[in-house]
């Protein structure tokens, strides 16, 4: 009976154990120049070398594991943990925030919730504070949260378009044609197509449009089953979208003569007004095409985007 007990305690207490010592992880706000001129961007990159440099003083060690223009990914080792920052960086800003790590407990939920080690905040922090101390040393000027630039786009008509933020995500569960592709997990899987999604988006974006993606979790599943915009309207506060464009490619339903076809679903859900846009496309035929660039997942989608107007 005592066993029993104790099973049950052990049982209830577990979600307790397992995020003990940790912490949400939230992005950090993005430091921008205050003044509308900004900085030369010689003098921003060595404001980034210069603040990793001094990170790995007096118990840190901080390097860099590899660096392009604009982008440099610094790395600390502290004993078996590894932590690795991605500060990207122009003339009018500079961007930290968290890369990947080893062994510090990271995890993320369906919902989109991050952990880490509660150590995060220390050595994180840490090289962020760096930054602002060497950036108001080299440029006597500190960081605001806000740009001092109002970008303002032309339109074609001559009027000024908002900028706009679209997120994309897909969800396609795993058939033949994937396992041959040596995809075996959906989660890969789905990133293929979102990587896709935002290839083509690119080609025609306009100027005032920024592109993202986001993993597609079990919200944005449960929203493609019971079509609940409940579940999207939390993902565009939390991702900070004006639109959401969802694709779910149904599994497969069998056939015959080595082909499997199944439906494609494309959503369009406008943020701000609460409208959702839905195409069905007709049954499509994915196995003799090269993951994952289906002839048909292209087509279908310059057809989305061109037919809902989701890029002006």
């Amino acid at each position: 009976m005592i066993k029993k007990y104790l099973g049950v305690l052990l049982l209830l207490c577990l979600p307790a154990l397992v995020n003990a010592g940790t912490m949400i992880l939230e992005d950090y706000p993005v430091m921008y120049f205050p003044n509308k001129e900004g900085v030369k961007i010689s003098v921003v990159e060595d404001i980034v070398l210069d603040a990793i440099d001094r990170s790995s003083y007096p118990k840190h060690i901080w390097s860099i594991d590899s660096e392009k223009p604009g982008e440099i990914i610094a790395r600390l080792n502290v004993r078996h943990h590894v932590l690795r920052m991605k500060i990207s960086y122009d003339t009018h800003k500079i961007n930290v925030q968290y890369h990947d790590s080893k062994r510090l407990n990271f995890s993320e939920n369906e919902a989109g919730l991050r952990r880490i080690h509660s150590k995060y905040a220390e050595w994180s922090g840490f090289l962020l504070q760096k930054i602002k101390f060497v950036a108001k040393r080299k440029t006597k000027m500190s960081f605001v949260d806000e740009s001092p630039i109002k970008v303002v786009v032309k339109t074609t008509t001559g009027g000024v378009a908002k900028p706009k933020k679209i997120v994309v995500s897909a969800y396609s569960e795993i058939d033949d044609v994937e396992r041959e592709a040596g995809i075996y997990d959906t989660e890969t899987n789905s990133a293929l197509y979102a990587k896709e999604m935002l290839k083509q988006f690119k080609k025609k974006k306009p100027a005032h449009v920024t592109l993202s993606s986001v993993k597609w979790g079990a919200n944005l599943k449960m929203f493609s089953k019971k079509h609940r915009t409940q579940y999207l309207q939390a993902v565009c506060k939390q991702q900070k979208a004006d639109t959401l464009v969802l694709a779910f490619l149904e599994e497969w339903e069998g056939g015959s003569g080595g082909i499997r076809p199944r439906n494609m679903f494309y959503f369009s859900y406008d943020c701000a007004d609460d409208d959702l846009v839905k195409e069905v496309h007709e049954i499509i035929d994915t196995y003799d095409e090269a993951f994952p660039y289906q002839t048909a997942f292209v087509k279908n989608l310059k057809q989305f985007a061109r037919r809902f107007s989701i890029l002006k």
